[in-house]
């Protein structure tokens, strides 16, 4: 666990850290270890990716959903001059 975590953290992914084993080519628990950390990274990324989206929607509608309570226009009442109406 300790290994995986420095190698998530690492500014290289493709080294290997110090303190973690070497893998072997023909090392099927390394292989193993190496298949499983790559798909958690790419799930983990994942996740992030889509709380981040979500997060990014939650604020639009957050600045958005406020204007529908703003009050509605009224209609001018009558002999009231109406904004932009051209008097002919």
């Amino acid at each position: 666990a300790r290994c995986f975590d420095r190698r998530a953290h690492a500014a290289d992914p493709t080294a290997n850290p110090p303190g973690c084993p070497q893998p072997t080519a023909g090392d099927p628990t390394g292989q193993a270890f190496s298949r499983a950390a790559s798909s958690a990274l790419a799930a983990n990324f994942s996740h992030a990716v889509q709380l981040a989206a979500a997060c990014a929607l939650a604020a639009i509608l957050l600045t958005f959903l406020p204007v529908l309570l703003l009050p509605r226009r009224t209609a001018p009442a009558a002999g009231e001059w109406a904004v932009g109406a051209s008097g002919a």
